[in-house]
């Protein structure tokens, strides 16, 4: 099943500390209207990335 352009926006984003890929996303609305907070379950970072 091929997956939406919805869905492929919302996929977390790399860690920008160790570069992981297995992240997850805490909350569509960061401290900004345009970032979202994620979580690495790496090495445990927080950090806001872009929705765009």
């Amino acid at each position: 099943m091929a997956s939406t352009k919805a869905e492929d926006d919302l996929k977390s984003p790399t860690c920008p500390f160790c570069h992981g890929t297995d992240t997850e996303i805490i909350s569509l609305f960061g401290s900004q209207v345009m970032t979202m907070q994620c979580k690495c379950r790496a090495c445990g970072s927080f950090y806001e990335a872009s929705k765009y």
